[in-house]
């Protein structure tokens, strides 16, 4: 009997057990789902190995002939928090995925890639393989879709319009799972984490941006991009206030495969279609002749760089066999190109049949871009797990061509739109603005995005990081601490880099600065400053009062600017110098300027207005009083009129003046700095015209003078030679000028170097009352390194320049007039004189850094040691 109660006891503890421990098996096992296909051919891919490792041994299935596998484990068995899944396939390049081993994975549809581009890596080679053009059958493909492409691009009509859908996501990557980010508790991540493939760990969105724009062309004149609306969820909100998303934009706007160079990251990278050296540059392989998604048959040529080392693309081209229009691109980067901070990028277009009229009337069918996809993978350090991720997805819609492309509907749809309606969706409230209509649902990873934004604005330790994000990136403490929500701020103090710095008239010198923001007033604004210098025991001090004409989100300089201005500044300057007045002197002119004893106490009381009449034509006129004092070893003479010379202590002059800019293409963001744009947009060609008048009768001015000045500066991108940067300035003095008054050359002395000055010079060596000043800088980005076996693993590029000043001075300005100011001796004026100095370095060291030697050709009597010079640069670049 108690044998029998023993196993009864044991029985019912079983059996009231059981429930228990059933949910504990489940609990303790993940299930893992998904479905492999070529990414080439959309094919699915049967009998791939699908495996990890566990404690006791490998585990891992099979995919079946449908492509679809299901794999099982125990949670138990696995030594991390991550399951690392292997995925191999005979002839296609393996992938690991790291998952969360505590919940079940429905993977979905999971690309592989076929070892081809890999191996062909490989034999590019010289070693490894003679590439020839001449009888490829790849090549005169090529040369025939090169022929066609301006017959299959839209531009080939003169009627046509588009809307273009544009979303941007954002994600940190190299993240462990298990672990809190941002202040975000371990357990609530979950929630928030996904997976990437080009990742290949889990990443955490946090930014979901979305453009809509309509592109149009009428009479063969391309209209400037409308954009309807744009919409922005982002934890980065905190930190910008335009110049990151401008950049975005811009480093990664879609890429046009029919264009000769490819705009990206803020290079000009060449084209497998480029007319005149894509032949040269690519190596091309006709590798088949497959059926497209539409099942129509297509040439499949793969392409390659020459040199992997120079910036281009490797993929897969899908051509058609009738008229030579592309179906489908997939590139990528290759890993050994010499671009900074890109791990990885691949972009994919796709393209669909399209119904257009042509010019004479005939009915025609145009393959045009359907979707396009980038994913790019930012990554300061192979050696640093912290990355970036940026995937933007361009959608395509709503072709018309022709008198249909024209109606005010098409160009505009938001005349469709009620007008409660319309005007409701047009006021802005910070990042969002206008018509944003979704062709299609946000994804799952999208939608993460969103959750952790609404997630962290309602967390309450967030505040404090937010606020110290900003402070660190934008330079201004927020009166009240509203970081989350920059609608709220009254104040803005600093910049917190001009706080502190020095130099040898003012010794150590502390400032105190800031600005009032819309919410005090939307259209009045004012900033200022007051600083002490503890050497010449001085007060200095700064005021600006501006009137918007237009109500603002934030800042009086957002475009588009119509705004008056008043303002007086008492501050310590040297000749030369330009600053716009709250940001002068940060702690970095200690490194640059710290030196110049040639300085002047300068009174100055400006009204001025600018105007910006498009994005890419703006003016500004001002008055502008100064009165300059000078200190420390600068000095001013006159003469009587018995020519007996003595020192002036103090200048007056009352200046008119007005400037007209003109850059095509310019993209205008709304900060908090006048005159900024993109600074991906800065090399776009910029015109600019200045004129000034010194009135006779107005204060300080004992005669009527003048000068024009003009200036021009661009970018020339040279394809696979590099880039050319172009810099001109020319000017002539008008009337009796006085010395003071002439041009000079800005010279500079400082180790690092001032890319707008001179390196071999001093300040006020020359004077003029003409020039010409003239840089070019050729950046040949790797075009010999690159080529040079083991150098080309150090990614370094190649600088030369030449930058030089002529310069004439009219006799009427070299002669002593009684009561004329004059400069010091060492001010010689030029008599049709040349000052050319060349340079020579390198870029790119270290990603970071440049240095360069500069030499003077010009000049006589120079100490040898005073015609060199060595100058270090900091500069970021793709």
């Amino acid at each position: 009997m108690p044998v029998k109660r023993s196993y009864r006891l044991l029985l019912w503890s079983f059996l009231c057990l059981l429930p228990t421990l059933l949910p504990a098996q489940i609990i303790r096992s993940t299930t893992i789902t998904g479905l492999l296909y070529d990414r080439e051919t959309g094919e699915p891919i049967p009998y791939a190995t699908i495996s990890t490792e566990t404690l006791q041994s490998v585990t891992g299935t099979a995919s079946n002939d449908k492509g679809a596998f299901t794999i099982k484990l125990q949670q138990e068995l696995i030594a991390t928090d991550s399951i690392a899944l292997q995925i191999n396939c005979l002839g296609y390049e393996g992938r690991t995925l790291l998952l969360d081993k505590y919940q079940n994975h429905e993977l979905g549809r999971i690309p592989l890639f076929r070892k081809e581009t890999v191996m062909e890596t490989i034999i590019v080679k010289p070693k490894k393989e003679r590439y020839r053009r001449k009888g490829n059958p790849a090549v005169t493909i090529m040369r025939q879709v090169m022929q066609h492409k301006e017959r299959n691009h839209l531009s080939a009509l003169p009627d046509y319009s588009y809307q273009l859908y544009q979303k941007t996501l954002l994600a940190q990557g190299d993240i462990t799972r298990g672990k809190g980010y941002w202040g975000i508790p371990k357990w609530r991540m979950k929630s928030f984490a996904d997976s990437s493939a080009l990742a290949r760990t889990p990443i955490l969105p946090f930014s979901l941006r979305e453009r809509h724009i309509v592109y149009a062309q009428q009479g063969g004149h391309p209209e400037n991009p409308l954009l309807l609306g744009t919409r922005h969820c982002g934890v980065e909100q905190v930190v910008d206030e335009g110049l990151l998303s401008s950049n975005i934009d811009a480093l990664l706007a879609p890429v046009d495969i029919y264009d000769n160079d490819l705009p990206l990251l803020s290079k000009e990278i060449i084209g497998p279609l480029h007319s005149q050296l894509g032949i040269t540059f690519y190596k091309y392989y006709l590798r088949d002749t497959i059926p497209d998604a539409s099942g129509n048959p297509c040439y499949q040529i793969q392409f390659v760089p020459i040199e992997l080392r120079d910036a281009g693309f490797s993929g897969t081209l899908l051509v058609d066999t009738v008229d030579y229009s592309i179906h489908r691109v997939e590139m990528r980067l290759p890993t050994t190109a010499n671009v900074n901070w890109v791990d990885r990028l691949e972009i994919t277009i796709d393209y669909t049949p399209q119904s257009i009229t042509r010019p004479d009337g005939r009915s025609d069918t145009l393959w045009l871009p359907e979707r396009q996809r980038l994913d790019a993978l930012f990554r300061v350090s192979k050696r640093l797990n912290i990355s970036a991720l940026a995937r933007v997805t361009s959608i395509y819609s709503h072709y018309a061509t022709g008198a249909t492309a024209l109606r005010p509907e098409v160009l505009d749809p938001r005349l469709l739109l009620p007008a409660d309606t319309l005007q409701q969706l047009m006021t802005r409230v910070i990042d969002d603005y206008g018509l944003v209509v979704r062709p299609e649902p946000i994804d799952s990873t999208e939608q993460r995005a969103t959750q952790l934004v609404d997630y962290i604005l309602h967390d309450p330790g967030y505040k404090f990081f937010s606020l110290c994000a900003r402070i660190a990136s934008v330079g201004f403490i927020p009166i009240p601490a509203e970081p989350l929500h920059r609608e709220r701020v009254y104040l803005d103090i600093g910049p917190l880099e001009t706080l502190i710095s020095a130099n040898l008239i003012e010794g150590v010198r502390l400032r105190l600065g800031g600005m009032t923001t819309a919410k005090l007033h939307n259209q009045l604004f004012a900033e200022g400053y007051v600083t002490y210098g503890f050497k010449d025991k001085k007060w200095k001090y700064y005021a600006r009062l501006t009137y918007a004409t237009k109500p603002k989100e934030l800042h009086p300089h957002s475009y588009p600017r119509n705004n008056f201005a008043l303002s007086i500044r008492n501050d310590l300057f040297f000749p030369g110098e330009e600053s716009y007045g709250l940001y002068k002197d940060g702690i970095a002119s200690i490194f640059g300027t710290y030196t110049i004893t040639r300085r002047y106490y300068g009174l100055d009381i400006e009204a001025s207005h600018e105007i910006d009449w498009l994005p890419s034509l703006y003016s500004h006129i001002w008055v502008d009083y100064q009165r300059q004092r000078p200190t420390g070893t600068l000095h001013y003479y006159t003469i009587d009129d018995e020519g007996k010379q003595y020192e002036v202590h103090e200048l007056r002059q009352t200046e008119i003046g007005a400037s007209l800019s003109w850059t095509p293409g310019r993209t205008p963001y709304s900060g908090r700095k006048p005159g900024s744009i993109v600074s991906a947009d800065i090399y776009k060609p910029s015109f600019t015209i200045t004129g000034s008048v010194y009135p006779r009768g107005l204060w300080g001015n004992d005669q009527t003078h003048g000068a024009l000045h003009l200036a021009y500066s661009q970018r020339l991108y040279l394809s696979i030679f590099g880039a050319l940067d172009i810099t001109l300035q020319s000017g002539i003095a008008l009337g009796n000028t006085p010395q003071s008054q002439l041009f000079t050359p800005y010279g500079n002395r400082a180790w690092l170097l001032v890319p707008d000055a001179f390196q071999t010079i001093q300040p006020l060596e020359f004077i003029a009352d003409k020039y010409l000043d003239f840089k070019f800088l050729y950046r040949m980005e790797g075009l010999l390194f690159n080529r040079i076996p083991l150098v080309k693993r150090l990614g370094l590029r190649e600088l030369v320049g030449i930058h030089g000043y002529w310069g004439d001075t009219s006799p009427r300005h070299i002669t002593p007039r009684p009561g004329q100011i004059l400069l010091p001796t060492y001010a010689e004026p030029m008599r049709n004189d040349l000052h050319l100095e060349f340079s020579a370095g390198l870029s790119n060291i270290f990603k970071v850094l440049s240095v360069q030697y500069f030499y003077r050709i010009t000049g006589q009597g120079i100490p040898p040691l005073q015609r060199h010079s060595v100058r270090l640069g900091i500069s970021v670049s793709f």
